[in-house]
């Protein structure tokens, strides 16, 4: 499950023209979705933690990371994408039978913030992302201040 806030482009004409001074839109698009990088973490995280009802989930919590961002395919467009990652610690194990054996795995993180997102049989859903997408279009004046900044607006 992936996290990302996109920062849409003006049609093309910011990829194609050069009206962003010496930045090309790549450019100014990661550097505005690298300033706020960090508050994405933060709002993703508690947005989890809220979520969260015992402390075995914590760890899930604390592997969520940012990527650095990236162009979308059309290039018209960046993504910042944040997610929980690696698997949990061995006290956090599923059965899986395969082949008539019973084997032991880690359970992804990134699947136990799916489930907590949607539920499963065993437990009702606890959505998360509402909360995050909140906290995160806060960011959108952020964004803006450095793309107006580069562009040399006042």
């Amino acid at each position: 499950m992936s996290f990302s806030y996109d920062m849409e482009g003006f049609d093309g004409v910011g990829a194609s023209l050069s009206i962003f001074g010496s930045l090309t839109f790549e450019q100014m698009a990661k550097k505005a979705l690298n300033e706020v990088r960090p508050e994405v973490e933060s709002a993703t995280k508690t947005a989890l933690r809220e979520s969260v009802h015992h402390s075995g989930e914590s760890e899930m919590v604390n592997s969520v990371k940012s990527f650095d961002p990236t162009m979308t395919r059309d290039g018209e467009g960046a993504r910042l994408a944040c997610m929980p990652t690696g698997k949990s610690s061995s006290g956090n194990r599923y059965n899986t039978k395969s082949h008539g054996r019973t084997t032991s795995k880690a359970v992804n993180n990134n699947d136990k913030a799916f489930w907590l997102e949607y539920g499963n049989v065993h437990q009702a859903a606890r959505p998360w992302r509402d909360r995050a997408y909140g906290n995160i279009e806060k960011l959108a004046d952020k964004i803006e201040n450095t793309v107006a900044k580069e562009l040399g607006a006042d």
